[in-house]
């Protein structure tokens, strides 16, 4: 009879890329979970992988559950966060340091980027004959991973966008008579996700917000002016949720900014289409606009997370542990769906090969002939946002 694989005696975990409201929550569950299963220490490094490079730990191993749940509800990255990509000689050394400090599993919590680095350290140790589990967990507001239903992290940034674009939508209507066009500009990289959440709270078609512009559909200035002048006629208004990483029909990002600029990984600076849009409605249309921004906002707010979202995060940090104590390696634990009436997930594996510098964007069948996201969309994006939002009155339309 096999005796199993060895049990685990010290689990190092880090997170990466950027903070959302409940990556903290994966860590909690990894650290509780590991608590279960008898590891002997649990390490954090610090600022991601550069952490590892400089041999920068921290003892998790004592935290108490009263710890795991405040530690579960506080947003960003409490081990701190870091953009670092890897080359061949700091791959080997960070692997090197892993067999040094008899490392037995490396969990990263983190997005695509995350996933290339865990598979980059997971080849490196399997290639020296080392045998350390290097488990990837994700998270990403952006909800663009691929080979898995959706990413911890975007359920409450979702709820959040939705939340704000409804308010917003209050704002624009009131304010008519001096500003006729309200834009609000989101995160969401190089896919639509986020800002299609933005529809999640409205009642009927009518209410904001009434456009929406994702990079999946490209960007067609004179249709887009033609859909606001066409609003702001039949309502008075037009309320207006655009992504960070807008298209134009070549491909173009569309804005202004810094476009030369790219982070470790390649990935390009938002143009503010927010603003570009503002300044070419009123140069066009002779409308008065106004264009928002939140920025880092969408990634932070913590208390109203989905607590889907957050529960989520910390099975997969406990599926994670799992993984590694069952031997796994270079391999991410995913969410799975299994249903919608009632929302049910399972928790599962897939090889980071399939995740590592991949994006999964908004799928065609999510929105409709005009680009806009339809009721597909909603019925997949609505369990994930968690309870019914704080309802609103509506004064508009009753006179």
């Amino acid at each position: 009879m096999s005796a199993g694989p060895a049990p685990l005696q010290t689990l190092l975990v880090g997170q990466s890329g950027g903070g959302t409201p409940v990556i903290n929550a994966s860590l909690a569950g990894v650290i509780a979970e590991a608590q279960a299963q008898g590891v002997t220490q649990v390490l954090g490094m610090r600022y991601g992988i550069r952490g590892l490079l400089e041999e920068q730990f921290v003892d998790l191993s004592a935290l108490t559950a009263q710890d795991l749940s405040r530690l579960a509800r506080t947003p960003s990255a409490a081990l701190g966060l870091c953009r670092h990509k890897l080359t061949l000689d700091t791959t080997l050394a960070a692997a090197t340091i892993l067999r040094r400090r008899r490392i037995d599993a490396l969990l990263y919590i983190g997005g695509n980027d995350s996933a290339e680095t865990t598979l980059a350290l997971g080849q490196a140790v399997a290639a020296a004959g080392g045998a350390v589990a290097c488990i990837g967990i994700p998270k990403t507001i952006d909800n663009d991973l691929p080979a898995m239903d959706h990413t911890p992290g975007y359920g409450s940034a979702a709820r959040w966008v939705a939340a704000v674009a409804r308010d917003l939508g209050l704002d624009a209507w009131a304010m008519q008579r001096e500003e006729q066009v309200r834009i609000l500009e989101v995160y969401g990289r190089d896919t639509g996700w986020l800002a299609a959440a933005s529809v999640l709270a409205r009642d009927t078609a009518a209410d904001a917000p009434h456009l929406v512009l994702v990079p999946e559909r490209p960007f067609l200035e004179d249709t887009f002016l033609t859909a606001v002048e066409r609003q702001v006629a039949r309502a008075g208004f037009c309320s207006i949720v655009v992504g960070e990483m807008l298209r134009d029909a070549d491909g173009g990002l569309v804005g202004s900014g810094d476009a030369a600029w790219r982070d470790a990984f390649g990935h390009a600076e938002t143009r503010r289409p927010g603003a570009y849009l503002r300044d070419l409605i009123q140069q066009r249309l002779r409308l008065r606009a106004k264009d928002d921004r939140p920025g880092s906002i969408q990634k932070v707010v913590a208390d109203d997370a989905s607590g889907v979202d957050r529960q989520e995060a910390w099975e997969l940090g406990r599926a994670a542990v799992r993984a590694a104590v069952a031997g796994e390696s270079e391999r991410i634990v995913t969410l799975h769906r299994l249903g919608d009436a009632p929302y049910r997930v399972d928790y599962r594996l897939a090889p980071l090969t399939a995740v590592a510098g991949k994006v999964r964007p908004l799928p065609a069948e999510f929105l409709g002939a005009d680009g806009q996201p339809n009721a597909a969309f909603v019925r997949y994006a609505r369990p994930l946002i968690g309870e019914p939002l704080p309802e609103r009155w509506r004064l508009a339309g009753r006179t």
